[in-house]
């Protein structure tokens, strides 16, 4: 019986030690995807707005992604209180010198409410993370009185893009949210390919940060296996087995 009650303390006593090694490793793999987690990018401030949007003007705005899965910009917009109502077309492209769309987006200026966010939404990008863009809009068939507008802000509260009007650059930045739709998997690649970024040899390798990682849980898993075997921990066993096999003579109660 007391080497049943020994060899269960080891036993619990190496699975505490096993429990925390899971525990600990689950809470830092928390906590890294969730400060990986793709959050909203972009500025919400406004002051002024671009103007009816009309002809041949364009406003737009560039902007630095930093995850993968955009597929998502929500941009202010207003109505001048009034029913609008010819086409508003919204465009993605990777830079303001760029010929081709990305994305291309048409509705309605009835569908545009005043003062309010309007989101543009379309299928997730997935090589969108590290990546410069600009979006659009124009309304060709617009007149000054049947246009909506884009809100902005004058100065440069955005620092990783800037305004644009007619396809130039311009003050201050639009008001706009970029979203993204991005797996724990694919925030693990953006985190190695970061991690890597402009570091010489192996260290610039995604793949050597992989393979540091798997040593360090295999020399942590055979840490605590030699913390097992030297608690001289078994499974418990029935104690009714224990001591038939101390009546054979082939046991140990003791």
């Amino acid at each position: 019986m007391k080497a049943f009650l020994r060899r269960s303390r080891g036993w619990v006593f190496a699975v505490l030690f096993w429990g925390l090694f899971v525990l600990a490793y689950l809470l830092i793999g928390a906590r890294l995807l969730e400060q990986a987690a793709p959050r909203p990018i972009g500025q919400i401030h406004s002051d002024t707005s671009a103007g009816p949007l009309h002809g041949s003007l364009t406003m737009g705005q560039t902007f630095w992604s930093c995850y993968p899965g955009l597929h998502r910009i929500d941009v202010n917009m207003a109505t001048y209180t009034r029913v609008n109502t010819h086409d508003v077309i919204f465009y993605l492209r990777k830079s303001p010198t760029a010929t081709t769309d990305l994305v291309t987006i048409v509705v309605n200026a009835r569908e545009i409410e005043d003062n309010a966010w309007h989101r543009f939404e379309f299928a997730p990008l997935a090589d969108s993370a590290d990546r410069a863009f600009y979006f659009f809009l124009a309304s060709p068939a617009s007149t000054p009185d049947n246009a909506v507008t884009v809100y902005g802000r004058t100065s440069d509260s955005y620092k990783e893009g800037r305004a644009y009007l007619n396809d130039q650059p311009a003050g201050g930045d639009l008001a706009f949210l970029a979203y993204y739709q991005a797996t724990p998997l694919d925030m693990i690649g953006v985190m190695l390919a970061r991690m890597a970024q402009s570091k010489p040899g192996w260290l610039g390798q995604p793949w050597f940060y992989v393979v540091l990682f798997a040593v360090n849980l295999i020399l942590t898993i055979t840490l605590l296996v030699g913390v097992w075997q030297w608690s001289g921990a078994t499974l418990p066993r029935d104690p009714a087995i224990v001591q038939e096999e101390y009546e054979r003579g082939t046991g140990d109660p003791a």
